[in-house]
């Protein structure tokens, strides 16, 4: 009889161990499963999170435009102005329109003639506009009583200047200007010519009154003109 009891109390003993045992690896597992779907939550938030990081930076790539910029420098101060995108087409347009200018104006003053102010177009306006070896083969010409109009026209004519075109090299600093020469007064004759020159914009040392002339520092460093054959 005690016998039987003693066994009755082993297998108690042993059946609450087993149960102890299916706990604690019920537990673990429990533990393992959290941490894994824990370590999943987080995997899945970091994809979601890379996935959304990608579509931002690819729309901020796609809405963000290049916007190209034109520094200034003003050439006597050194002053720099930003000309942005937006009035870059105007910059251009204006700083062609300032070569234009002053390359006109030299040519009127060099190859037209007029008694009335033919001293001040030949004596400033050109030799301001003009380096030293370009003004001084101009000044010769002038003197010469065989070609220069001065001598062959006098009181008598004086000639007006129509400008067909202006083109320039890839520099910018070459230009090949069209144009024709009207006699008027005595005789009425018409010279078409093509002058090529290049040109420099540069520090100049004038006086107030001549910068009235040439404020920029426009300067021709070569000049030739041909007779052009108009068919």
């Amino acid at each position: 009889m005690a016998e039987n009891k003693t066994k009755e109390v082993i297998t108690v003993k042993s059946g609450e161990v087993i149960s102890e045992v299916k706990n604690w690896y019920y537990d673990r597992y429990s533990n393992v499963l959290a941490q894994r779907n824990l370590f999943l939550l987080i995997i899945i938030l970091l994809i979601i999170g890379c996935i959304v990081g990608l579509i931002y930076i690819k729309e901020l790539t796609l809405a963000r435009t290049v916007k190209p910029f034109v520094i200034q420098v003003e050439e006597n101060t050194g002053i720099t102005t930003v000309v942005d995108s937006a009035n870059m087409n105007n910059y251009m347009t204006r700083n062609e329109s300032i070569k234009n200018y002053f390359i006109v104006k030299y040519i009127r003053a060099r190859e037209t003639y007029n008694n009335a102010d033919y001293e001040y177009q030949f004596d400033t306006v050109a030799r301001l506009l003009s380096s030293p070896n370009v003004y001084q083969p101009f000044k010769r010409f002038l003197l010469d009583q065989k070609q220069s109009p001065i001598y062959l026209y006098g009181a008598r004519i004086y000639t007006t200047i129509l400008i067909k075109s202006i083109q320039y090299n890839d520099q910018g600093n070459v230009a090949t200007v069209r144009f024709r020469i009207n006699e008027n007064g005595e005789s009425f004759r018409v010279f078409n010519k093509i002058a090529t020159l290049q040109f420099d914009i540069a520090n100049m040392t004038l006086s107030a009154e001549e910068r009235f002339v040439n404020p920029i520092g426009f300067k021709v460093t070569s000049y030739r003109v041909d007779e052009e054959i108009v068919q």
